[in-house]
C-alpha cells in the first residue's frame, strides 16, 4: 500500500489534515479526529476510483470511445 504524507494545522477550533500530493483534506476537533476523518475520506475516494476504473473497463469493452464522456466538475 502506498504511503501518503499528511500535514496538520489548526484553523480556528478545528485541526485540518491535508494530504497535499493527492489534494484531499478533512478536519476534526482534535488531531486524532482529523487523522481518522482523512483516513475515512481517503478510503472512500479509493473505493470510488476503483469502481470508476471498473466502469471504464466495461465501457471500453463495448468499444464506446471514452472521449465522449465528460469529466466530473
Amino acid at each position: 500500500m502506498r504511503e501518503i504524507g499528511v500535514e496538520y494545522h489548526r484553523e480556528g477550533k478545528y485541526w485540518v489534515a491535508q494530504a497535499v500530493e493527492v489534494d484531499v483534506s478533512s478536519f476534526g476537533e482534535t488531531i486524532e479526529e482529523a487523522r481518522a476523518a482523512i483516513k475515512e475520506r481517503w478510503s472512500f475516494i479509493s473505493r470510488i476510483a476503483s469502481l470508476m476504473e471498473i466502469r471504464l473497463i466495461r465501457i471500453s469493452r463495448l468499444t464506446i470511445p471514452l472521449r465522449t464522456y465528460s469529466t466530473m466538475e
